[in-house]
């Protein structure tokens, strides 16, 4: 967060850094929840039955040791995922991709659910993996012992240790800066219900001004 002191601190100390991380939380939220709502508004009105992607710029790239134990294999997120209205596929985890070895190895999603009908699918070059929690896991059909993967995240925006992807952390933090100030100046955004003007953030994200 050395930008935001460098460039955005003001000479008051109403507002601290953990404001700041805040604020930022919940604009790189909604870059993400109006970023799924449209691909999901799009996916509907032309039928289509897909896994929502993300801009691959405004994602969090995670490299994670793989671990085997009991039969089992997984690999620990150290940033949790988002979670999405409907999504019944996981999509907080976007895509995977062997580190070591490669060996040629893909990567198939699947779900907890329908992960028992992989039980008699025979070795082919397909690692399958679902979220459980903060945990991938991952069904090797493979001969390959893997070891390492990349994982391309949509990162969680209350979790403890908040993570904001190169591709999109100079617009955040010049959003809740500028939010920030706003609200310093008395700008009222929103009334309540009984009409007593409240300072309350909006936001609106656009993704065009996002530098990839």
């Amino acid at each position: 967060m050395d930008l935001y002191y460098t460039n955005y601190k003001s000479n008051s100390e109403f507002w601290d850094l953990d404001d700041f991380i805040a604020h930022c939380g919940g604009v790189l939220g909604s870059v993400y929840q109006q970023e799924y709502q449209r691909e999901r508004a799009e996916a509907r009105s032309e039928k289509r039955d897909e896994v929502i992607t993300f801009d691959p710029n405004i994602l969090l790239i995670q490299e994670l040791e793989v671990q085997a134990e009991d039969g089992e294999m997984w690999a620990d997120l150290e940033c949790p995922v988002m979670s999405f209205p409907f999504d019944q596929q996981g999509i907080g985890l976007q895509e995977i991709m062997a580190l070591g070895p490669r060996n040629g190895v893909h990567f198939e999603r699947t779900t907890f659910a329908a992960k028992y009908q992989l039980d008699y699918i025979p070795t082919s070059r397909i690692i399958w993996f679902y979220l459980v929690g903060d945990k991938i896991m991952l069904i090797n059909k493979t001969t390959t012992r893997l070891k390492k993967i990349r994982a391309f995240t949509v990162p969680s925006v209350s979790s403890d240790k908040l993570l904001v992807p190169d591709g999109i952390v100079e617009y955040v933090i010049t959003t809740a800066a500028m939010t920030i100030k706003q609200g310093a100046q008395n700008t009222i955004v929103k009334k309540s219900a009984d009409s007593n003007p409240n300072k309350l953030i909006q936001t609106e994200a656009d993704l065009s001004s996002i530098k990839p």
